[in-house]
């Protein structure tokens, strides 16, 4: 009986011994558990709070997206390339060796290049002539031709001897007036009758300074030493010599009527 009663104590007690190691193995491997699960739940938590990575970038795309460096020429090589430089060769001494730059004809060079020899004969004798004496632009031409030249020849002469035709009548005006009286009139027609236009012998007559009045009065006497004449005759011829009515009346009068 006892040995009955005492193999059913070892049994319990083993019994109790293998649920208490079962248990403590249960324990430790609930508590394991619980331990991985904290730590993963921390470890899930630190993910969270971790800024999201950024992907690195293929290095090979990046490099083609850099542009293409250029290799630096080696510069000793580019500067032999590059042509030496040559000193500047003193100024002075260069001008020197120049050879002297010959203008080019001026057009009135090359014109009279051109000339026949009797339009530059012609030429010369109309300078000749203007220094002499004063001529219309007519009366050169045709004192020219009365020398034989051509009549182109006498032309080119009157064209081109550089003679103011205006300040040639105005001369010419001064001349007639040393030599004897005129009219305003008068010494226009004269004018007119050398060859000026009516132009040049207007500007003549305007500006050569006669007093007409005066002119009349010398043309009275001069009638009076050649011929006589009465009052009304005297005044009617002066009249007739283009001075006006006023001008021959003061002339009439300047010589004694």
């Amino acid at each position: 009986m006892k040995t009955k009663e005492t193999k059913k104590r070892l049994s319990f007690i083993l019994s109790l011994i293998t649920f208490l190691a079962i248990t403590c193995v249960g324990c430790t491997s609930v508590s394991n558990d619980v331990n991985n699960s904290d730590e993963g739940m921390n470890t899930a938590a630190a993910d969270e709070d971790k800024p999201a990575s950024v992907p690195e970038e293929n290095p090979a795309a990046a490099d083609e997206d850099k542009p293409a460096s250029v290799p630096e020429e080696n510069t000793a090589a580019a500067d032999q390339d590059k042509p030496a430089s040559v000193p500047e060769e003193n100024t002075a001494a260069a001008d020197e060796d120049e050879p002297v730059s010959v203008p080019d004809e001026s057009p009135e060079e090359i014109k009279e290049l051109e000339l026949t020899l009797g339009q530059k004969n012609a030429l010369k004798e109309a300078y000749s002539y203007l220094d002499f004496t004063e001529f219309s632009y007519i009366g050169l031409v045709e004192q020219l031709e009365y020398e034989g030249y051509t009549h182109d020849e006498a032309v080119y002469a009157a064209n081109n001897c550089g003679a103011d035709w205006k300040e040639q009548a105005l001369k010419n005006a001064y001349s007639y007036l040393d030599f004897t009286e005129f009219s305003y009139t008068g010494l226009v027609e004269q004018l007119e009758y050398e060859g000026y236009t009516h132009d040049e012998a207007v500007y003549a007559a305007n500006n050569c300074g006669a007093d007409w009045n005066e002119q009349a009065a010398k043309k009275a006497q001069s009638y009076l030493e050649f011929s006589t004449f009465s009052k009304k005759n005297l005044i009617e011829q002066l009249e007739y010599e283009g001075f006006t009515s006023e001008q021959a009346q003061y002339g009439a009068e300047a010589v004694g009527y």
